[in-house]
């Protein structure tokens, strides 16, 4: 509730996870208000109920300068391309938040270059997911080809637990294409 905050300097929030650490909010920003927001680890939400916070921060926003970045495989004159995506940049700056999904791109990219040559094969993965999806938002300006299909890497793809689900948003063509092509590394 954004109202009951008014009149304080900023917001603690201890999030919630079966470890006890710090889990990341995973979502676009909303700019409701000015003050900042810090997560802790949930182990110290006692800790945070029962004393007294005291928070020092100090924080800028500058101007910046990122890049999508983009791969080809494949005869582009072939028909339009399958796109495979997944955000490269996030909050924090450990592999495991981002290298796993990038990985995965790479490897089911390059298998599917191999093993169905005359698919033309894109691969995108666009900066500022953390940000409202900027660089998405910006690459899917630039788009002047409807592509034959999208597989959405998320970033926590080779989370340990985790499974995979497939959304296929196509004709009947692209979705028999889709199911055979990926039917060997069990994706749908």
């Amino acid at each position: 509730n954004y109202a009951s905050i008014r009149g304080f300097e900023a917001l603690v929030i201890a999030t919630r996870g079966e470890t006890g650490a710090l889990v990341a909010i995973n979502c676009a920003p909303i700019l409701r208000n000015r003050i900042p927001v810090m997560l802790i680890p949930g182990r110290y939400a006692s800790a945070l109920k029962a004393g007294s916070v005291r928070v020092e921060y100090s924080a800028t926003v500058n101007p910046g300068v990122s890049s999508n970045i983009t791969g080809h495989w494949g005869e582009s004159l072939a028909g339009p391309p399958f796109v495979i995506t997944t955000p490269m940049s996030g909050w924090f700056t450990c592999a495991g938040e981002r290298g796993t999904g990038i990985a995965v791109a790479l490897q089911v990219a390059e298998w599917l270059s191999i093993n169905r040559p005359h698919v033309p094969l894109k691969l995108i993965l666009p900066s500022g997911h953390e940000l409202g999806f900027y660089g998405a938002r910006k690459m899917a300006q630039t788009i002047t080809t409807r592509p034959m299909a999208v597989l959405h890497l998320g970033s926590c793809i080779a989370n340990r637990d985790a499974s995979m689900r497939a959304i296929v948003h196509a004709d009947a063509a692209a979705c028999e294409a889709i199911n055979t092509a990926l039917a060997p590394i069990q994706i749908l």
